[in-house]
C-alpha cells in the first residue's frame, strides 16, 4: 500500500511539473496517512478491493488510449510522408539556395503505459515507440529479396 501511494504521489508530482504548477526541483510531499481506528478491517478491505478494481479498469483504459495514440501517431507520420514530397518541392522552387526541410520532425520515443504486477500494484511508466520500424522492416525485406534474386541469376547463368 505504501508503494502504491509513492507511485501515485510520484506520478502526480510529474503531472504538476508538466502542467507548470510545480518546479521540477520541488520534491513531492508525502501524503499523511490517516487511518481512523474506528473503521472495521472488513470495511477497509472492501474499500481496497473496490479501489483496486476501479484502478485496474482505469489502467486498461489508459493502455487502450495508449494504443490508440500510437496508431494515430503512425497515421500522422504516413500523412507527413505524403505531404513532405510536395512540401520539399515547393520549398526548393521558392528558395532554390536553401536545403529543403521536412514538414514534420519526430522526437517522441515513448508513450504512456500502466503495468500491473502480480501483487496487485501498478506502475505508471512508458513503453518505447518506434515510428520507423515499418520502414526498416521493409528495407530489410527488400534487401533479402534482392539477394535471393541475385543468387537465382547466378545459378541460372552457371
Amino acid at each position: 500500500m505504501k508503494r502504491l501511494l509513492r507511485v501515485i504521489t510520484s506520478f502526480w508530482h510529474r503531472y504538476l511539473v508538466a502542467q507548470g504548477l510545480r518546479r521540477k526541483s520541488q520534491h513531492p510531499q508525502p501524503t499523511p496517512l490517516f487511518l481512523p481506528s474506528a473503521i472495521p478491517i472488513e470495511e477497509l478491505q472492501q474499500g481496497c478491493s473496490q479501489g483496486l478494481r476501479r484502478m485496474a479498469l482505469q489502467a486498461e483504459r489508459v493502455n487502450q488510449l495508449s494504443l490508440q495514440l500510437e496508431a494515430a501517431m503512425a497515421e500522422m507520420k504516413a500523412m507527413a510522408t505524403e505531404v513532405n514530397r510536395d512540401w520539399r518541392a515547393l520549398q526548393f522552387l521558392t528558395s532554390p539556395n536553401k536545403i529543403p526541410k521536412n514538414i514534420c520532425h519526430y522526437q517522441v520515443r515513448e508513450i504512456p503505459y500502466i503495468r500491473r504486477h502480480r501483487q496487485g500494484t501498478f506502475t505508471l511508466t512508458s513503453r518505447p515507440l518506434d515510428l520507423f520500424q515499418a520502414e526498416r522492416e521493409a528495407a530489410s525485406i527488400a534487401q533479402t529479396l534482392r539477394h535471393r534474386h541475385r543468387r537465382k541469376l547466378k545459378v541460372a547463368k552457371g
